[in-house]
């Protein structure tokens, strides 16, 4: 054997093997036959295409050749057994082997491709096991070395890291299932599918004792329920070899990635490019400024996902409380820098809203006493003939019209109002008329006489909101024409020695 090794001869193209080429001989044939086992398991798999007698004979062919490198099979081929060109016109009778179609092995179509250039790696590697025997092997073995297309050929039978990566994005922005979840399904995550939608079980990642389900839309891809589907499909033929093998990954969702010499679950980590860098990489991710994002952080998937159910909820807390506490909904997902200008929104919708229902109340023209008593009705849900009695003047009070005396907000349903009439400017039951106009007058001159009884400190605790209310609500919204013949009615209050004029006794007002 050592002479064997030693042996060199120019003519014939044979070197010395060396001591240290034979151990990588020897290391490269055993990576080599644990890699044919795994290619021959994923061709035989191989699916059908239209043309099936070429997919067929391709196969029988590279069956042929990995047993041949094997040594489990004998076959008498020349040095002429090496290229594309070959494998098409190679024919043997004996074998069963014929012809194979010349557009779709030369030009190394799209769907034999991959299986096209395993075909020449393993002519390459039948001719160094030939040289082997005969004791010439070439310094550096590279078909065998090269992984590279080795990897590339089973990344057309099984899904890898970064492909993976992509469908995992997507579902985490279609489902509110937290990305650590996500990751753990299993291949029986998928239940209870009814009326196009379905449950996805999962278990959260800090609490795997616990089996949670949520339901979603289920059918095409573009559904929670349909791309977990796809991800079953592109996965199956992982999940069949690692079942072979008793493997405990078998069961889990997200298979197929190629590493070492077998397929294996994905962890969604690769030391030489991290799959989300990458992914940003490959689809140009953007930030809100246009910047093409370097990486993009997993974490914050369902906080999107929350922000986009609660902006559509209205702001609805709740919405986004359905699997935590109300507090955690609001302090880690609604209380956000993108939500920040949505709740400035609802801060000043409201106040639009309050101003509205304030402005609802102020009616300065009756001159369609119908159609402002259907407004009113809408605006505060009381019937219309109480809106239109309340417009007539049937249900006057000192400042404005109550369209219900017993069903104060200040007091019990069905007692009188036990508020002063100052409450009247602002409570929802009020209605402000022009006829109203003269004692609303009258109100502000005794608010604005209390301004020089009192310091300006004590008058504002005690009359700013009815100053405000008065001045800037429901005045304002009266015309120049209308103010100023309710002013020349109250001219006379001072002179006025008349009994049935009624100023109410200002309680509490007094210093």
């Amino acid at each position: 054997m050592w002479d064997v090794c030693l042996w060199k001869d120019d003519d014939y193209g044979i070197i010395p093997i060396g001591i240290g080429n034979l151990r990588n001989v020897a290391d490269s044939h055993e990576t080599l036959e644990e890699l044919i086992k795994l290619i021959a398991a994923l061709a035989r798999r191989f699916p059908g295409h239209p043309n099936r007698a070429h997919s067929k004979m391709l196969i029988r062919k590279i069956e042929y050749l990995e047993a041949a490198v094997l040594g489990e099979q004998a076959l008498q081929l020349g040095d002429e057994a090496s290229t594309a060109k070959f494998l098409e016109e190679w024919e043997d009778p004996r074998l069963g082997l014929g012809k194979l179609v010349h557009k779709r092995t030369i030009t190394t179509h799209a769907r034999y491709g991959g299986l096209v250039q395993w075909a020449v790696s393993l002519f390459a590697a039948f001719q160094i096991s030939r040289r082997r025997q005969l004791g010439s092997v070439a310094p550096s073995p590279t078909p065998i070395e090269n992984r590279k297309s080795i990897e590339k050929l089973v990344a057309s039978f099984v899904p890898t890291t970064h492909q993976l990566t992509s469908f995992l994005f997507k579902l985490a922005l279609m489902c509110d299932i937290d990305l650590g979840s996500l990751k753990e399904l299993d291949r029986e995550c998928l239940r209870n599918s009814e009326g196009g939608t379905i449950d996805i079980f999962y278990r959260k990642n800090r609490n795997s004792k616990k089996l949670l389900s949520r339901t979603v839309k289920d059918g095409s891809l573009e559904t929670p329920g349909g791309l977990i589907r796809a991800v079953l499909e592109i996965t199956d033929l992982a999940s069949q070899i690692l079942s072979k093998h008793g493997h405990q990954d078998a069961r889990k969702l997200w298979l197929g990635v190629f590493r070492g010499s077998g397929v294996h679950a994905c962890d969604f980590f690769d030391t030489k490019s991290h799959p989300w860098v990458a992914f940003c990489d490959r689809n140009k991710i953007t930030n809100d400024n246009g910047d093409v994002l370097d990486a993009i952080q997993p974490s914050r998937f369902r906080k999107t996902v929350k922000a986009v159910k609660y902006l559509r909820s209205g702001g609805d807390v709740n919405a986004i409380a359905d699997d935590n506490s109300k507090n955690v909904a609001r302090d880690h997902y609604a209380n956000l820098p993108a939500l920040a200008e949505m709740h400035d929104e609802a801060v000043a919708s409201a106040f639009r809203r309050a101003l509205s229902d304030c402005d609802h109340r102020v009616l300065p023209d009756l001159s369609n006493r119908e159609s402002e008593a259907e407004q009113l009705s809408q605006a505060t849900g009381f019937s219309v003939a109480t809106c239109l009695a309340v417009i007539d003047g049937e249900e006057d009070v000192w400042l404005a019209g109550c369209l219900d005396f017993s069903a104060s907000p200040y007091g019990a349903k069905g007692e009188d109002c036990p508020t002063p009439f100052t409450e009247c400017l602002h409570c929802p039951n009020s209605v402000f008329t022009a006829r109203k106009l003269p004692n609303l007058l009258r109100f502000k001159g005794i608010l604005s006489d209390r301004r020089t009884e009192v310091g300006d400190e004590e008058w504002a605790a005690l009359y700013a909101e009815d100053w405000y209310r008065l001045t800037k609500q429901i005045l304002p919204r009266f015309s120049e024409a209308q103010i100023s013949g309710a002013s020349k009615i109250i001219q006379g209050d001072s002179l006025d020695d008349d009994p049935e004029l009624f100023i109410p006794a200002v309680i509490g007002l007094s210093a």
